[in-house]
């Protein structure tokens, strides 16, 4: 009786060690996915802002070309300093926001090429 209770405990000790091993790889690949997730979260949050300040940046150079057109009749901009200054504003975060969204992608496309490969380790 005393063999059987042995070989059972030592049953239970192999599949204890392979659990503790596969529960490790687990939990790290659930701690990689959460870092993943808080980088395309920030990342998302920047891209939300900067879509707000280039619509504003957008309405307020709207709103100086209207006023000149009212004011001058005119939409010769080619002298205009404060014209050049709006549409700077503008360009630069519609830029940024390209960035960041390119960088969004490179996470994804990262996330998605490591998962592939754990994919694959595990077969």
């Amino acid at each position: 009786m005393s063999q059987i209770w042995e070989n059972i405990l030592k049953k239970f000790g192999r599949y204890s060690e392979r659990i503790a091993d596969k529960s490790g790889v687990y939990l790290k690949k659930a701690v990689d996915k959460g870092d993943e997730l808080t980088k395309l979260g920030k990342i998302q949050f920047e891209i939300e802002k900067l879509k707000r300040e280039l619509t504003s940046k957008n309405a307020k150079l709207g709103e100086y070309v209207v006023k000149q057109k009212d004011e001058k009749s005119s939409l010769d901009f080619s002298e205009d300093d404060q014209f050049e200054q709006l549409t700077e504003d503008s360009i630069k975060v519609r830029l940024h926001l390209k960035d960041m969204e390119k960088e969004k992608q490179k996470i994804k496309l990262h996330e998605t090429k490591t998962e592939k490969q754990e994919d694959n380790s595990d077969d």
